[in-house]
């Protein structure tokens, strides 16, 4: 699980250097990461996952949707859509430079997503829509910056 937090800290970063003209050397930067280590390493503590070090159980992923490590994941993966889309762009596009950041995630989500979920019994079976992100020019989003100031 330790692969797994640091890789998300990471990506989180290298979203967050996207949208900044700051340089990783830039004192606000490193207080990012920080922030970032600090957020993360206390909702693993939170979660009570145990060693996180030990390798993850295949069979946990596979046929346990209450184990605390599936509900982490699964928490983790729909708690921001910037990674959420970074996870599913890098997988999907196979891109070589970010396969360490995400995929000891995308496989303990895949496996999540193949075997186990089946097993849980708040699964939907009828119809549904699911609704995902938002699909907004960056400039118009801009447009909305004076209420936060």
């Amino acid at each position: 699980m330790n692969q797994i937090k640091y890789a998300i800290i990471d990506v989180h970063l290298l979203l967050l250097q996207e949208q900044s003209t700051n340089t990783w050397y830039d004192p606000q930067m490193e207080r990012a990461q920080e922030l970032f280590e600090d957020a993360f390493s206390y909702m693993f503590d939170l979660a009570d996952l145990g060693d996180l070090d030990a390798q993850i159980s295949v069979k946990v992923l596979r046929e346990d949707p209450k184990h605390p490590v599936v509900q982490t994941i699964l928490y983790l993966y729909s708690l921001d859509p910037s990674f959420y889309r970074f996870v599913n762009w890098a997988t999907r596009e196979q891109i070589h430079n970010y396969i360490n950041e995400v995929g000891a995630f995308s496989y303990a989500l895949s496996e999540i997503f193949v075997h186990n979920e089946s097993r849980r019994p708040d699964k939907k079976t009828s119809n549904f829509t699911v609704y995902r992100g938002v699909s907004v020019p960056v400039n118009e989003i801009k447009s909305y910056q004076y209420i936060c100031e």
